[in-house]
């Protein structure tokens, strides 16, 4: 059986590697990218190099869209030179960049007037997993489109959960985001208190990987923390919109949610400082600064 016709839209640090994980699995592949550097290499590897949002769904089983936020999801896909003009009906539009629940439920609404299916897909495991095709991805559809998309996402996957109907995957991701984001400020905070209390960095992150206190986020971030290396494997930038999101529904839902507002305030303080394009562990130079200690070498 002939492989699916695949588009992809959004080749930013994530979605370039899951494009090339898609070529690399044999997928035919159209590409578009407004950033002419991020085509020079899928045209040499042998994708189509699309000219518009039209034109890289001309002729796709399934579109993938990796961009930033919805306003950009709505641009690609509705928008004068818009990919439903390119789509034919019964196509698949796999939304799998982080957007609100609420957001990706009326962009399915729209699509389903073209006659265009819609797959929620967002994912973590960051750069690396979509690299090495781990990333967890959490699909929200229905079982027909999961069935259809199901050999694309495992060419960049490797836990690919089923989580219900659409929006159900971005729900997901945001409660990931708020753990992540709640953890990492409380690393920060962490590290700081036991380097004004004066315990080197080394031995702060030696001594509690051994403790009830490790997780996997320690583990990823504290390494690079106490080295200095703030080189994004995850812009801040993109942490503080995700945040946004869930706060954003928060409200929607009447629920509370104060841990999430606070971390949200001291990654948007980073952000303020110029911190925007390092990774979001960058967080820890807003309390170093206030506090005058640092539990790690190198520079901001």
């Amino acid at each position: 059986m002939a492989k699916k016709h695949v588009g992809f839209v959004g080749l930013g640090k994530i979605g370039s590697k899951m494009a090339m994980r898609l070529l690399n699995a044999g997928f035919p592949l159209s590409v578009f990218d407004l950033r002419s550097e991020s085509l020079s290499e899928f045209k040499t590897r042998g994708a189509r190099i699309a000219t518009s949002s039209r034109d890289v769904a001309k002729d796709v089983d399934i579109l993938i869209l990796m961009v930033v936020d919805c306003a950009q999801t709505q641009e690609v896909l509705f928008g004068p030179d818009g990919a439903v003009h390119g789509l034919r009906k019964g196509a698949i539009v796999a939304c799998m960049s982080t957007i609100a629940p609420s957001e990706v439920r009326q962009v399915a609404t729209r699509l389903a007037q073209h006659g265009i299916r819609t797959l929620d897909a967002p994912v973590s495991r960051g750069v690396k997993g979509a690299e090495e095709g781990t990333l967890t991805i959490m699909a929200g559809a229905t079982a027909d489109v999961m069935e259809e998309a199901k050999d694309v996402l495992a060419a960049m996957g490797k836990k690919i959960f089923w989580v219900g109907d659409v929006g159900n995957g971005q729900v997901l991701k945001m409660m990931n985001q708020l753990l992540c984001s709640v953890e990492l400020v409380s690393i920060a905070e962490a590290l700081v208190l036991g380097a004004k209390a004066g315990i080197d960095g080394q031995m702060l992150f030696d001594v509690t990987k051994e403790t009830s206190g490790n997780s996997e986020m320690f583990m990823a971030k504290v390494p690079k923390i106490i080295a200095g290396d703030f080189s994004s494997a995850g812009d801040l930038d993109i942490h503080v919109k995700d945040l946004e999101i869930v706060t954003m529904t928060g409200r929607e839902l009447g629920v509370p949610l104060v841990l999430t507002n606070v971390a949200k305030e001291i990654l948007r303080t980073a952000q303020a400082m110029g911190k925007g394009k390092l990774d979001s562990s960058a967080v820890i130079t807003v309390l170093e600064d206030i506090v005058g200690a640092k539990p790690r070498k190198g520079k901001s």
